[in-house]
């Protein structure tokens, strides 16, 4: 459900309420079209085919995995699959410079390392 209000056509405020992380882009398309008439100059709708960050990795994900593999020989197969079903090609940016498993800093258990929690901290407000 959303729900608009403003103060006297100006300051709009949209509480959306329910959803689903599935249905994201319909969601976000039906807040725009909610917002349309206080902003003339949002342009036509752009979301439905674009392709969301990290998700360049093409429609083989298993050729990806492997893609991974041989540009970071060192990284272990299972936290190759780990980032990109995560991050996709953005996996790139986490990894960076890093060479060995010691550069991804400490090891909090799993599949988690010091290099992601900075990752999240710096690219996904975490």
């Amino acid at each position: 459900m959303f729900d608009v209000t403003d103060e006297g056509g100006k300051l709009p405020l949209l509480n959306i309420f329910g959803g689903k992380i599935t249905t994201y882009r319909e969601l976000a398309q039906h807040a725009m079209e909610k917002l349309t008439p206080y902003y003339s100059d949002l342009g036509p709708a752009w979301t439905a085919t674009t392709t969301l960050p990290g998700g360049d990795t093409g429609n083989d994900i298993p050729a990806f995995i492997r893609f991974v593999c041989l540009a970071k020989p060192w990284l272990p197969k299972p936290l190759a699959t780990h980032y990109v079903r995560l991050y996709g090609t953005r996996l790139f940016t986490l990894l960076d410079d890093a060479g060995s498993l010691t550069d991804l800093g400490q090891h909090f258990g799993s599949h988690f390392y010091a290099r992601e929690a900075e990752f999240l901290i710096r690219h996904e407000w975490a």
